[in-house]
């Protein structure tokens, strides 16, 4: 039976449109009761991977729309004959607007949808020199096994732990070079169970493309006291 002639419930067109939602954000997924939307995961509108739970709600699995259900959501725009009232409960989103929108419509641009181009193969999410905040340490120009020393006295009187402070602009080096695994999938610790920061928050499988690590270096170093830093990766 097609999609079209499904009656689905309110709340599983609204649970629909909200993972829709969480599948385009920068997560890429959102959580869900499987039981609660078995109707549209039969229909193949939407998937779960019951590997990654929701650290908020065990009940809760990660889910991610499909292109059919897209699709369904687009054809919620047809707009009800006058008599009638509009049946669809997304009329005012982008998806139903785009759809509900004339064929020749004059108003503004008309784009083109293809099934035929790939998406292409992620990038490591680094930036060039220059991009955004530049950093006063020379991170981007090392290479594997170069170290650069910071005497303690270039901190300043107003930084009472320059350690700390240090390993802060490290760890943000770090997180330049490190890329989210696609598909995403949640890290799991030694009993197996999925891995959260101190938000609740999932923490995803990721790709290290540099690694620096800073420590603490006594006279014995030719650059005297200070903290080091190396580039291991």
């Amino acid at each position: 039976m097609s999609n079209t002639q499904v009656a689905y419930s309110q709340a599983e067109l609204n649970a629909l449109k909200r993972i829709s939602d969480s599948t385009a954000s920068s997560l890429g997924y959102g959580f869900v009761n499987p039981t609660q939307v078995s109707n549209l995961i039969a229909a193949g509108l939407i998937e779960t991977n019951t590997s990654v739970p929701n650290p908020k709600d065990k009940a809760e699995f990660a889910c991610r729309v499909l292109p059919a259900g897209r699709e369904y959501l687009a054809t919620l725009s047809v707009q009800a004959p006058a008599s009638q009232p509009a049946l669809n409960p997304f009329a005012n989103s982008p998806v139903a607007a785009q759809a509900a929108a004339p064929a020749s419509a004059t108003t503004g641009p008309v784009f083109t949808r293809r099934k035929d181009l790939p998406v292409p193969a992620a990038k490591p999410r680094t930036r060039p020199p220059g991009f955004g905040k530049a950093s006063k340490y020379p991170f981007d120009d090392m290479e594997v096994g170069e170290s650069f020393h910071v005497p303690f006295s270039s901190f300043g009187a107003d930084v009472k732990d320059p350690m700390k402070a240090m390993s802060a602009s490290v760890a943000g080096a770090n997180r330049k070079y490190t890329q989210i695994v696609q598909p995403v999938k949640q890290r799991l610790n030694k009993k197996g169970v999925g891995m959260v920061n101190k938000k609740g928050e999932p923490i995803n499988e990721s790709t290290k493309y540099r690694e620096y690590v800073a420590l603490k270096v006594d006279g014995t170093d030719s650059d005297g006291e200070g903290i080091r830093v190396w580039r291991k990766l």
